[in-house]
Order: structure tokens, then C-alpha cells, then sequence
């Protein structure tokens, strides 16, 4: 059975539908908008989470936000 997840990139904020089987891990791929590669389930994100994101380099991103 699959599961659908909500994510959004790290870098320019665009969100996306990713759908997995339950024994593959969650690979959201590239970022049709920005390309890059860092996501996170939206659920996971609030609002001032996403505005130090915004603010931030992308570089810094991994130091304290769980990436999926």
C-alpha cells in the first residue's frame, strides 16, 4: 500500500506530493522550481520555521531540521 506525503523545498518554499510504498524511504527528488534537493514534510514546518529557512543559506539548513 502506498502513502502520500506533503513536502515542501527548503530553499524556495514550492510543495509537492511524493508517494511511497511503506518499505521505501521518501525521496522527493530535485526541485522543479528552484532544483534543489532539501525537503521537509510540511506537517513539520511552521511558520516561523519557514521564514528562518527563507532567511538562512541553504548550506545552514541541515543544522537543526529533520530533512526527508
Amino acid at each position: 500500500m502506498s502513502e502520500k506525503h506533503a513536502v515542501e523545498c527548503l530553499r524556495c518554499g514550492t510543495f509537492r506530493t511524493v508517494e511511497r510504498e511503506r518499505t521505501q524511504g521518501l525521496d522527493p527528488g530535485e526541485c522543479a522550481k528552484c532544483g534543489y534537493l532539501g525537503w521537509a514534510l510540511v506537517a513539520d514546518l511552521s511558520e516561523p520555521v519557514r521564514k528562518n529557512l527563507r532567511e538562512r543559506p541553504p548550506e545552514l539548513h541541515f543544522r537543526r531540521l529533520r530533512v526527508v
